[in-house]
C-alpha cells in the first residue's frame, strides 16, 4: 500500500539543507533513524535530496534495482577493477569470469596457503612466550599479515626477495590511499612530493611483478593446477564468447583485489580481537574450539567444524562493518515503506544501522557470536545483515575474507591470551557502559578502530587507544609501556597546531607508526 504523502524529512539549514551533517554523517544517520524511522528523506538544499533506507526489505529492493556510480578517486589511482567499477556490461563480464575463483571448492584449496602464511608471519614478527615484554602495534601487524596472505593468495608462490618487494609496495599503496581518501588537507597528487613519488614507485613495482606472473602463466611455466587467483583468471574464458581477460584488465583486477582483500580482512580481524578482549565467555568458547589443533593451522575439513571463530568475525562485522554505508541510484521507480521513490533517486543504505535494528537484533549493542548459528540466520530477513553489500555488486571476495579472518583469529587465539589491562581511561569506561557511543561512531565513521592492542612476551594482548583528529593519529597507551619516556611520547603524539601543514602531519604520523596502519578504502561501496 502506497502512502499519499512522502516519507519523513530530515531538514537543515537554508540552501544546504542537512548537508552540514557530512562532518559526522554516521551520527546524523543514526539520529535520523531513531527520530524518523525506517525511511527518511534528507533535504540537501541546492544539492537535491537523498533517501535513507533501513528496513531489510527496502535494502533488498535498493540492491536489486539500483546501480553503483564509480569511485572516481579510486579509479584514477588503481584503474577500473571490479572493486571500484560502476555498473556496466564490462563489470558484469569481469564478475562472471572471476566468479569461479571464489567458489567454495576453489577457496578450500587456499586454506593451507593462508594457514602457512599466517604461521610464518607470527613466527617472524610476533613475540614468542618467554621473550622480554615488548609492545606490538597489532593493527599494523594484522595489516602486514593480511598483505602477505593477499599477495600469496592472489599471485601464488614467490622467491622470498620478490615477495618482500610486493608486500612493501602494497603497504605503501594502502597507506597512500588512506591519506588520499581520509585526510582533509593534503598536497595535490601532481606535485613531486615524497608521498606521491613513493606511491608511483610502489605502483610500478606492483605492475612489474604482476606482469612477470602473467607472462609466466601464459607461457605455461607455472603449474596449470595452481590455486592462486591470478592463475584462475588468466585461464578463465567467457562461456558465451570464449573471450579472456587481457593483460591490462588483469592488472586492474589484481590491484583491485589487493586493496579490497587487505582492507576488509585486517579491519574485520581487528574488531574481532577488540570484542574478544572485552568478552571473557566468548574468548573462552573460541579457545575451547581451537584447543584440539594445538599450535598448527586448521585444514579445510577442520575449518568446517570450527564455526565459532567464523561467527565471532561475523558478529564483529555486524557491529562495525568495514563498509558502513552504500549509495545506489535507482534504475526504475520503486516503492519503499509504502512510499513511491522515483527513478534516478539516490538511496543510501547503512549496514551499521540496519545491523543494530532492534526489530531484528535483540539487545543490538551486545556482542554475541551465537546470533550467527544457522537457525538464527535462517530466521532473519536476508538483508538484516549486509556488511559485504548485496545484489550485482556484492563483494565477490566476501567468503574469502571471512575464511581468512576465521583462520587468523583461530591461530591467534591458539597462541595468545586475549585480555586487557585494568581500564583507567574515561572513554573506555564509558564504552563498556554504552555512554561513549557517539565517540566510537566518529572513529568508525572515519573507518578506523578506536582500539589498538599491545602484545607482550607472556602472550597477553593489552589494550591501547588511538584517537584521530584532522588525519593525525594520537596514541595513548593504557598499559605500563614507555613510562620512562613521557616527554618523548608527548612530543611525538602532540595534536596539530594552526601552523602545521600536510608535511608536518605526515611526518608525525610516520614517527608514530612508521607509516603503518592503513585506513578504509571501501567505506562507502
Amino acid at each position: 500500500m502506497r502512502h499519499p504523502s512522502g516519507p519523513p524529512v530530515m531538514r537543515g539549514l537554508p540552501l544546504i539543507g542537512a548537508a552540514h551533517h557530512i562532518l559526522n554523517p554516521l551520527a546524523a544517520i543514526r539520529a535520523a533513524h531513531a527520530r524518523h524511522g525506517d525511511l527518511v528523506q534528507v533535504d540537501l538544499g541546492v544539492f537535491g535530496a537523498l533517501y535513507l533506507a533501513f528496513h531489510p526489505d527496502d535494502v533488498k529492493e535498493v540492491f536489486g534495482n539500483g546501480r553503483r556510480l564509480h569511485r572516481g578517486l579510486m579509479r584514477d589511482l588503481l584503474g577500473p577493477g571490479l572493486f571500484v567499477a560502476p555498473s556496466s556490461e564490462t563489470s558484469l563480464r569481469h564478475r562472471r569470469l572471476m566468479q569461479p575463483a571464489y567458489h567454495a571448492t576453489h577457496l578450500a584449496r587456499l586454506v593451507d596457503v593462508i594457514g602457512q602464511t599466517t604461521a610464518a608471519v607470527i613466527a617472524e614478527r610476533w613475540p614468542r612466550p618467554g621473550e622480554p615484554t615488548r609492545e606490538v602495534d597489532v593493527v599494523h601487524e594484522l595489516k602486514r599479515m593480511t598483505i602477505a596472505i593477499t599477495v600469496r593468495v592472489t599471485l601464488g608462490d614467490f622467491p622470498e626477495a620478490e615477495l618482500r618487494r610486493a608486500e612493501d609496495a602494497l603497504d605503501v599503496v594502502a597507506e597512500y590511499l588512506d591519506v588520499q581518501l581520509f585526510t582533509r588537507i593534503k598536497w595535490p597528487r601532481s606535485l613531486p612530493t615524497r608521498a606521491n613519488r613513493g606511491f608511483r614507485a610502489a605502483m610500478r613495482t606492483l605492475h612489474a611483478i604482476i606482469q612477470r606472473k602473467i607472462d609466466q602463466t601464459r607461457r605455461g611455466h607455472d603449474d596449470a593446477d595452481r590455486a592462486d587467483l591470478l592463475g584462475m583468471l588468466v585461464r578463465a574464458r567467457d562461456a558465451d564468447t570464449g573471450a579472456q581477460l587481457g593483460d591490462a584488465e588483469l592488472h586492474d583486477e589484481i590491484l583491485s583485489t589487493f586493496v579490497a582483500g587487505v582492507e576488509t580482512t585486517y579491519m574485520a580481524i581487528t574488531w574481532t580481537l577488540f570484542f574478544l578482549a572485552h568478552n571473557p565467555a566468548t574468548r573462552d568458547a573460541l579457545r575451547a574450539e581451537v584447543a584440539p589443533l594445538g599450535d598448527r593451522a586448521p585444514t579445510a575439513a577442520e575449518l568446517r567444524t570450527m564455526p565459532y571463530a567464523r561467527m565471532a568475525v561475523q558478529e564483529a562485522l555486524r557491529l562495525y562493518p568495514v563498509a558502513w554505508g552504500m549509495l545506489r541510484t535507482m534504475d526504475r521507480d520503486v516503492t519503499l515503506r509504502g512510499h513511491a521513490i522515483a527513478k534516478e533517486s539516490k538511496v543510501f543504505v547503512c549496514p551499521f544501522v540496519t545491523g543494530r535494528h532492534p526489530a531484528f537484533w535483540p539487545e543490538p549493542e551486545t556482542y554475541d557470536p551465537t546470533r550467527f548459528t544457522p537457525d538464527k540466520i535462517a530466521a532473519r530477513p536476508r538483508f538484516a545483515y549486509f556488511p559485504f553489500g548485496g545484489g550485482k555488486h556484492q563483494c565477490i571476495g566476501n567468503e574469502l575474507a571471512l575464511m581468512e579472518s576465521q583462520i587468523v583469529v583461530a591461530m591467534l587465539a591458539q597462541r595468545y591470551e586475549l585480555s586487557m589491562d585494568p581500564v583507567r581511561d574515561r572513554y573506555l569506561q564509558g564504552w563498556s557502559s554504552g555512554e561513549a557511543e557517539d565517540d566510537l561512531d566518529v572513529v568508525a565513521d572515519r573507518g578506523r578502530p578506536l582500539v589498538f592492542y599491545a602484545l607482550d612476551g607472556a602472550g597477553t594482548l593489552k589494550l591501547a587507544r588511538e584517537h584521530r583528529r584532522n588525519g593525525v593519529a594520537i596514541r595513548l597507551d593504557l598499559g605500563q609501556h614507555d613510562e620512562a619516556k613521557p616527554e618523548q611520547r608527548e612530543r611525538e603524539n602532540r595534536e596539530p597546531d594552526d601552523n602545521d601543514g600536510p608535511q608536518d602531519a605526515a611526518q608525525r604520523e610516520e614517527k608514530r607508526a612508521g607509516g603503518a596502519e592503513g585506513g578504509a578504502h571501501g567505506r562507502h561501496n
